[in-house]
């Protein structure tokens, strides 16, 4: 019934013309397809009526007209009764991790597709906030894990900081080995938005025992979005630099003068690799200059 139900809603948008140039509308976001089973599994035919309603307007963000209770027509953009922010966190409060994966981009044009969606039906007070969501603030997609894997062959990783362990998950789904560590695994806090989901084994550490324990047996430190101000990873940083002669750290987030970290780490860390490739596969937030580098301390 429920497969029924998005059928026809697809059905109804590929129908539509637009005035101007009388050409069908483009087909509805690959990331509202993917989005649709999950709802599916959650709820079968016995969708909730925020939901319904969530549907069509994901499929045709910003032009669904519906009747108010007064039954006068109102428009998506105009109707301040329906926060499909409010309901859509609520749905990805509901998924579990295997569940929250099914939503994660497999592709860096998917990964944009997420973007351009979000930008349309303006989803809270950040664009990205849905891609964030799912994503992290790595920005993850299985593309960009499988270029990381093929330039770091037979690495083993540790990952600091590692927060609902979204990178170790999808790096190690594409045959890195991967350990996983945090400070508070599964705590939800302001900095690492919807952990109601974790990814991976993750060992409650913080950045510096983490890689006094495990650093010996590890070739490579993995940090994404260090928090602005952190003096943590560069002391963690150090301490790999001392079991290891070529220490190096892949490294996730803004370089200097930027949200992650502070000053000291950036004076203390020399890029190695600018990881062209890679970045290819990287979308910065919006209004951010998020980069991956590959980096090692200065002597």
């Amino acid at each position: 019934i429920f497969n029924l139900i998005g059928e026809g809603i697809l059905a109804k948008n590929r129908k539509k013309k637009d005035s101007k140039n009388s050409q069908p509308l483009r087909s509805p976001y690959l990331f509202w397809e993917r989005l649709f089973p999950l709802l599916g599994e959650l709820y079968g035919g016995r969708i909730p009526g925020d939901y319904e309603y969530l549907l069509e307007l994901f499929a045709t963000p910003g032009e669904l007209v519906r009747l108010s209770g007064e039954g006068n027509p109102v428009s998506a953009k105009s109707d301040k009764s329906f926060r499909a922010d409010r309901v859509f966190e609520e749905f990805l409060s509901q998924l579990d991790s295997e569940q929250m994966l099914k939503l994660v981009p497999d592709t860096a044009a998917q990964s944009r597709d997420m973007l351009n969606f979000a930008a349309a039906v303006k989803m809270g007070k950040k664009e990205d906030e849905i891609w964030r969501r799912i994503t992290g603030y790595a920005n993850m997609n299985r593309e960009l894990a499988g270029a990381i894997c093929k330039r770091f062959p037979e690495v083993r990783a540790l990952e600091i900081m590692g927060g609902n362990g979204l990178v170790s998950n999808l790096l190690s789904e594409c045959g890195m080995r991967t350990l996983c560590t945090d400070i508070a695994p599964g705590r939800k806090n302001d900095y690492i938005s919807m952990r109601t989901a974790t990814f991976c084994d993750i060992l409650p550490l913080d950045a510096v025992s983490a890689v006094k324990r495990f650093g010996k047996n590890c070739d490579l430190l993995v940090c994404s979005w260090p928090p602005q101000g952190e003096n943590r990873v560069l002391q963690a940083f150090k301490e790999f630099a001392k079991l290891r002669k070529d220490a190096k750290m892949l490294y996730f987030g803004e370089l200097r003068g930027g949200f992650n970290a502070d000053d000291e780490f950036f004076d203390s860390a020399q890029i190695v690799d600018e990881l062209d490739g890679i970045n290819k596969l990287h979308i910065p937030h919006i209004g951010s200059k998020d980069v991956i580098r590959l980096l090692k301390l200065k002597s």
